[in-house]
């Protein structure tokens, strides 16, 4: 047989004997890594809502934060780095960066809305399936109709990849992206733009869309009543003003209790206990409607009130335990363990003085300019010394928890 004859019947065996030939008919776009996201310099802010009490905004504004608010990392965002959420406080482990699904998580949760049941975060693995825990405050979406603050979830080759939709014209999209395609090679928590414009693909076509999901409080109606009392009760300062400390400590146990339960009763919540639906029943401004009480504090509570709520709350648990009436300038380092949000804006001399009033609370004897700061405070008593004691047998766990966090932002 010539050699021309044996190449042909080769090539007319090699798709029975299984070997791939160079092309095929109708093959797919190839792969290229030029699918990746660009990064494009747009603010979250750009698309905020004008109702700033919604949870759409507030989901946008954390997401914000994370893209370039952030005061200890610069004008740019959150690095994307992937770690064990553990570092203690929110500071701590922004510092190590963010992932994608955790950026997720983070804005969500940081902004009070319901996420899953107890806020458990979800790796992208756990969010795309039918049975995911998303499905608890979430409902599916189509890619044909995307709306702003949708999240999608992306799997492939064993990886994922999880964005939140910002304009689906635009094709933009925040995240914490660990790749980018445009000239500054930018990562971190961006706004990025799909290109080619394809929501069904992020990255390569092998990353392929596996979840859409919209937040049910993003879309659907409040079914909560526009019904709210005229009359505020008789503490009508949990609505009106934030409240401190200081607005707290005359007041008894039962009375924390009643100002606390009359915010939820203002909005119509059918109160379980007994004494308080006695107690409200007999309040001419109470309208029984029967709402669940997250409702009422993720969507009808301002900021103001859940702020009020939640000092109540603790400063209650804080009397409950047996401990005496705290005193200082900073009463809530004995109360409870402090967030970021307690310590912004505060120069360092303020960190110090917050901090060494732990001390001073338990009798500690400053030789330094402190002495001359407490000397000029009726409560402060000097007995000790001994700084390490005191730290270690009479400070609670929230105190010496406090210390700490102060000392790390000093």
């Amino acid at each position: 047989m010539r050699r021309f004859d044996i190449l042909w019947l080769i090539l007319l065996l090699l798709p029975n004997l299984g070997i791939a030939t160079t092309f095929e008919v109708d093959d797919d776009f190839p792969q290229s890594k030029a699918r990746k996201g660009i990064t494009v310099e747009v603010p979250v802010s750009r698309y905020y809502p004008t109702n700033t009490q919604s949870a759409l905004y507030k989901v946008l504004k954390q997401a914000q934060i994370l893209t370039a608010d952030v005061s200890f990392i610069g004008s740019d965002g959150v690095p994307y780095k992937q770690h064990r959420w553990n570092a203690g406080s929110d500071r701590a482990n922004l510092k190590r960066g963010i992932d994608c699904s955790r950026a997720i998580w983070f804005a969500f949760t940081r902004a009070g809305v319901p996420y899953t049941p107890k806020n458990r975060y979800l790796a992208t693995f756990q969010m795309w399936r039918k049975d995911s825990q998303m499905k608890h405050y979430f409902r599916r979406c189509s890619v044909e109709d995307l709306r702003l603050g949708d999240v999608l979830v992306y799997r492939g080759g064993g990886k994922g990849h999880t964005v939140m939709v910002l304009d689906p014209k635009k094709e933009l999209a925040w995240g914490s992206h660990g790749w980018d395609n445009s000239g500054r090679k930018d990562t971190g928590v961006e706004v990025q733009k799909v290109i080619p414009a394809d929501w069904r693909y992020w990255d390569k076509y092998r990353m392929q869309l596996k979840a859409c999901w919209r937040h049910q409080s993003f879309t659907k109606p409040q079914t909560i009543p526009n019904l709210i009392s005229t009359e505020l009760g008789q503490y009508p300062e949990t609505r009106l003003q934030r409240l401190s400390y200081a607005d707290l400590i005359d007041k008894s146990r039962y009375t924390l209790w009643l100002m606390r339960h009359e915010m939820f009763a203002r909005y119509g919540y059918r109160f379980k206990n007994q004494e308080l639906a006695a107690h409200f029943e007999k309040q001419s401004w109470y309208q029984l409607i029967s709402i669940n009480s997250k409702a009422i504090f993720y969507y009808r509570f301002s900021d103001l009130e859940r702020s009020n709520i939640q000092l109540i709350y603790q400063y209650e648990q804080y009397r409950r335990a047996g401990h005496p009436q705290p005193v200082g300038d900073y009463p809530e380092t004995a109360i409870r363990r402090l967030t970021y949000t307690d310590i912004a804006g505060k120069s360092k001399r303020q960190l110090r003085l917050m901090r060494n009033e732990i001390y001073a609370r338990h009798g500690y004897r400053f030789d330094s300019d402190l002495r001359t700061h407490f000397d000029q405070k009726s409560w402060y008593k000097p007995m000790t010394t001994n700084g390490k004691d005191l730290y270690h047998n009479h400070f609670s766990a929230i105190e010496r928890y406090n210390v700490k966090f102060i000392r790390r932002y000093e």
